[in-house]
Formats: C-alpha cells, structure tokens, sequence
C-alpha cells in the first residue's frame, strides 16, 4: 500500500460523496474547512476507510475535529495513518472510478 494508492481511493470517495471532481480535492485540502465536510459525511469517511482498507478513522477524526484541529484533518494525514496503520506490503482493492 503506497500513500498515492490510498490518496487516490480517498480522493475518488470524496469526489463522489461531495459531488466534486476528483482534482479539486488535493492533499493539503481540509476536510471541514476546504470541502465542507459535514458530520454525516466524516461517519461515511470513516465507514470507508474501515470497509476499504480495514482502519477505525472514526476516534481521530471525532478528536481532530473537537479538539479544534481541524486544520491538521487533511487527505495527507488521513492517507498517512491509513498507510501507517497498514504498514506499505498489503495490496488496497481498486479506487471507484
């Protein structure tokens, strides 16, 4: 798993979720404040990340979005604990076109 591939099945799961095209959603973009992520759409992240790529988000996004953190909840930080918590040998199924 390489944080590109995780990147890129984020990216294509947000792009569909927020109905936006794939490019506008880049890195350094916050979730909350740059994509407007509501609370609904960060239970769905997390539903995502957990079926996708077998990774509990929901307690560190619930802490960096109450801890007013919000600026640190990027797609950059998402891919690197899915990738950490992963480890970089296990292959990820295919991102949704």
């Amino acid at each position: 798993m390489t944080p590109d591939a995780v990147m890129a099945g984020l990216r294509a799961f947000l792009a569909d979720m927020l109905d936006l095209a794939p490019e506008s959603i880049r890195p350094e973009s916050t979730l909350f404040d740059d994509l407007d992520v509501d609370s609904l759409s960060v239970l769905e992240l997390a539903v995502f990340s957990e079926e996708t790529y077998d990774v509990d988000l929901e307690p560190l996004l619930r802490e960096a979005h109450t801890t007013g953190s919000r600026a640190e909840v990027t797609l950059g930080w998402l891919a690197d604990r899915i990738v950490a918590a992963h480890g970089t040998a296990t292959p990820l199924p295919e991102a949704a076109p």
